[in-house]
């Protein structure tokens, strides 16, 4: 079964309503949302997505709080304190920072792209 550009931004909205909050990583979360920033004022930030358009849609900005590091994902999460990992994206670049301060993500793009 393939399904129409209809039942794909469907899928989209649907995963934006659950991933209403994002996280930091220093490296691929894999499933289960390892690897997430801790200490130095770090915290979740809530994440607020667009309409889709097309198969992609577009978050608002992000600026966390971060102890030095790299940190080369995004995670997606139901809660800003524990919750359900939903899924990641992945920095490109990655954000790198050489003390605690400020990690400022301009907007994530995310896509089903062609999906069965």
């Amino acid at each position: 079964m393939t399904f129409n550009q209809t039942t794909r931004q469907s899928m989209l909205s649907y995963a934006a309503g659950t991933s209403t909050w994002a996280s930091l990583h220093t490296s691929d979360p894999g499933e289960t949302g390892a690897s997430e920033a801790s200490g130095g004022g770090y915290a979740r930030v809530a994440i607020t997505w667009g309409s889709p358009s097309g198969d992609s849609m577009v978050s608002g900005s992000l600026d966390f709080t971060a102890p030095a590091g790299t940190y080369t994902h995004i995670g997606y999460w139901t809660g800003n304190s524990g919750g359900t990992f939903k899924g990641k994206s992945e920095l490109t670049p990655p954000i790198v920072l050489a003390a605690t301060g400020a990690a400022h993500v301009s907007s994530i793009t995310e896509s089903l792209g062609e999906c069965p």
